[in-house]
């Protein structure tokens, strides 16, 4: 993947500029949003630009009220909003709750870790990694990595942590998942592996 240069002159230095993680400099991309005709083929499919842009367009209503109630200079402004974004985009996408009535949604980042949680107490599994896609106006698919008790049948264990975080994702947090797939990436030490290990200074 090619990376492109940081903006030079006029814009953020390369040492401070807001990197996506697709590599496309953040400032480049809203730039381009709103400064060019020909949409680039790039942040048209890049799931992180689009990210970025709804998340930056987001904070749009609030800066113009910003600029309307607040005597404030163009560099503390321009500070607030990155501020913003960066504390958006360190929550990840944000996810509709299975509720088309009120339409309640949900960070991805928070509802990952709850559904992690989950599967951590499913005895002989823990969750390394959980990704949320949504499906759909109200509905989530979720992509779910363990590290797994190799002394426990891998079936029936992916069937327990699926179970379990269908449970939570239904009644903790309100998301309809239509489908949760496991991927077990590696292997649980054994519980007493650590305890045999000799400790510093022990006699021998």
């Amino acid at each position: 993947m090619a990376i492109e240069d940081p903006p030079t002159a006029g814009h953020l230095d390369a040492d401070r500029a807001q990197y996506l993680a697709c590599g496309r400099p953040l400032t480049q991309v809203w730039r381009h949003a709103h400064t060019e005709d020909t949409p680039d083929p790039h942040t048209a499919r890049c799931p992180y630009c689009q990210q970025a842009l709804q998340s930056l367009a987001t904070l749009e209503q609030a800066t113009a009220a910003l600029r309307a109630t607040e005597q404030t200079s163009g560099h503390h402004l321009a500070g607030d909003v990155m501020r913003a974004v960066r504390a958006e985009m360190r929550l990840g996408r944000i996810l509709p709750l299975d509720d088309p009535t009120l339409d309640l949604r949900v960070a991805e980042n928070t509802a990952a870790k709850l559904l992690r949680q989950a599967a951590d107490h499913v005895p002989g599994a823990q969750a390394v990694s959980c990704r949320l896609t949504p499906v759909g106006d109200t509905a989530i698919h979720v992509s779910m990595t363990l590290a797994a008790d190799p002394h426990r049948p891998l079936h029936p264990l992916a069937a327990q942590v699926r179970a379990a975080v269908l449970r939570a994702a239904e009644h903790h947090v309100g998301l309809r998942v239509l489908r949760v797939d496991i991927h077990i990436a590696d292997l649980l030490p054994p519980p007493d592996a650590e305890a045999a290990l000799p400790r510093p200074g022990a006699s021998r």
